[in-house]
């Protein structure tokens, strides 16, 4: 642990680096006042301008020379000779070669550190070489490199060596603790990698025309873009029509599911039984993805076409080729690619997302509707639906009659029902049918709110998690045939029959809802294709989901 916290405090020395003034120099005596050598006063003499002594004088200035707050060196190669002093050094990718003195510190990433003159402070390389045959004052820290400590080294202080190889002379000067970690020559297996850190990442791009392999990557990527805008089209088209319809609510749409996905993940892992959701999740968000960054190829192409007038190159592969010309390149750009990568997948995203929706709504929209019978409530306010003053039996459809499908029976039927939580069971079946997506959202917001409960109350414990969920359920369903969640998004569990929702039943129900988890979701998916809209336990338990009305209510 000793050894793990002064390797990261060493590494923490990069970023103060940044922040810290170097000490002022002592200004040099006139020339006109006396000097203190050697605790001996020595009078000023007048100096003869001579070609000699100007040579003195400028040597004299190089030494003294200090450079104040020195900027990180990206990739260079720096040679600081005997008659020259550096106060800090910071070294992305290249090499330093100190032949006079440093001193502060030596802090290089991806870079080569020699040493034969001086270095005051602490050197802390991380995957480079280092080479020292002159003074080191302060720690010296190699991770994932190699070194070279020649007989002539003099370290004042602790010498700590992960990776390897290293060769230390055994007459070389450690006046610390000489810590040795190998396992393997690490380095120049690391090398591709360290160039491509250097001239990529750390210059604010994903590609560089200076390194091939990258491009290679990105070709890919190109290639699986273009195969799934060939063989879905239908989804690719939806995707970029809501890009270019509602780009604001995409850009937030995008931000809102990266900010939430990993809270959602933890929260069905603890809940134990949701962790067989999980991998769904992230195909799902895979999926989103890949399919955004189509849309953003398209929609980038099909902006420029619309902007040169031509009109031809709005077709969705042209637009997918001129798309993927400008935002690859736009990767090159030092300072402006990984922002622009950023921008177009959380754009992207925000697209599919958008999309996605779109579709939920046009699927609730295509969820067939029961036949029409007359309600079985009696009438209020006087109304009748006919000259006796009562109903029709419930069995008796009306001839013509129509259905609006958000108030169900009783808004084609005006003055029935004096409550819609006092519906007939066989009233709740004349309304249209609840789609997956939206009962999918209120089984999740059930989900939310027993991990909650699990939480809270450190008594019911995730081992005893299941059996609560079928007990909320079954009971749920039960009282009221609804569930908070359900609730929430207007839903309603009644009898294929007519018949009142029993516990049994609701027992039932809730137990073979983990069967339909259990074999990869499918039971519950089941729901989107199937014309009632039931799952496989909505089959076995004689169940359908219906939408209900303003106005239901859970009390």
């Amino acid at each position: 642990m000793i050894l793990v916290a002064r390797i990261l405090s060493l590494l923490l020395l990069a970023g103060t680096l940044f922040a810290q003034d170097a000490p002022q120099p002592p200004e040099p005596p006139p020339n006109n006042e006396a000097v203190l050598e050697n605790d001996v006063t020595v009078e000023p003499t007048e100096e003869v301008e001579t070609a000699d002594t100007k040579t003195t004088r400028r040597d004299r200035n190089r030494r003294r020379h200090t450079t104040h707050g020195t900027p990180p060196v990206f990739g260079q190669n720096i040679i600081i000779r005997t008659n020259e002093v550096r106060d800090e050094l910071v070294l992305i990718g290249g090499s330093v070669d100190v032949q006079g003195e440093v001193r502060r510190a030596i802090v290089a990433v991806g870079g080569n550190v020699k040493v034969s003159g001086r270095v005051g402070g602490e050197i802390v390389v991380v995957g480079g070489k280092v080479d020292i045959s002159g003074e080191v004052d302060g720690d010296t820290v190699i991770a994932m490199g190699r070194a070279d400590i020649a007989s002539t080294a003099k370290m004042q202080r602790d010498l700590v060596m992960v990776g390897g190889p290293f060769n230390v002379s055994p007459d070389a000067e450690i006046g610390g603790e000489n810590v040795l970690v190998p396992f393997g020559d690490v380095l120049p297996h690391i090398e591709w990698a360290k160039r491509y850190l250097v001239r990529g990442p750390l210059m604010g791009r994903w590609l560089t025309f200076e390194i091939g392999w990258p491009w290679v990557i990105a070709g890919t990527f190109l290639a699986v873009y273009l195969g799934l805008l060939l063989a879905f089209p239908a989804a690719a088209r939806a995707v970029f029509n809501a890009l270019e319809e509602r780009p604001v609510t995409s850009i937030f749409a995008g931000l809102l599911t990266l900010i939430l996905f990993a809270p959602l993940v933890f929260l069905l892992i603890i809940s134990v039984a949701g962790i067989l959701v999980v991998p769904f999740l992230k195909i799902a968000l895979l999926l989103a993805l890949l399919f955004g960054k189509v849309g953003v190829l398209c929609f980038l192409g099909r902006g420029l076409a619309r902007t040169s007038g031509a009109a031809k190159l709005q077709v969705p592969f042209l637009a997918f080729v001129i798309g993927a010309i400008i935002l690859t390149l736009s990767y090159a750009i030092p300072f402006f690619g990984i922002f622009a990568w950023a921008m177009a997948t959380v754009f992207g995203l925000g697209g599919a997302i958008v999309a996605l929706s779109g579709s939920f709504k046009r699927e609730e929209g295509k969820v067939p509707l029961a036949p029409v019978y007359v309600s079985t409530l009696r009438p209020t306010g006087g109304a009748t639906a006919g000259s006796t003053g009562t109903a029709p039996a419930a069995s008796q459809p009306i001839p013509g009659a129509t259905v609006n499908p958000s108030g169900g029976a009783t808004a084609a039927l005006p003055g029935f029902g004096p409550s819609i939580s006092e519906m007939n069971p066989r009233d709740a079946l004349l309304l249209a049918r609840a789609g997956f997506w939206k009962r999918f959202l209120a089984a999740l917001l059930d989900q939310i709110l027993l991990i909650v409960a699990v939480i809270v109350l450190p008594v019911i414990g995730p081992v005893l998690y299941l059996p609560m969920a079928v007990l909320y359920f079954a009971g749920m369903w039960a009282w009221r045939g609804t569930t908070v969640g359900s609730l929430v998004l207007g839903l309603k569990v009644v009898r294929t029959d007519g018949s009142p929702m029993t516990f049994a039943v609701a027992l039932v129900r809730s137990v073979l809802s983990i069967f339909s988890l259990l074999v990869v979701g499918l039971g519950f998916i089941w729901a989107a294709w199937d014309r009632e809209k039931q799952s496989w336990h909505d089959k076995i338990a004689g169940t359908v989901v219906v939408k209900m009305p303003a106005g239901f209510a859970l009390i």
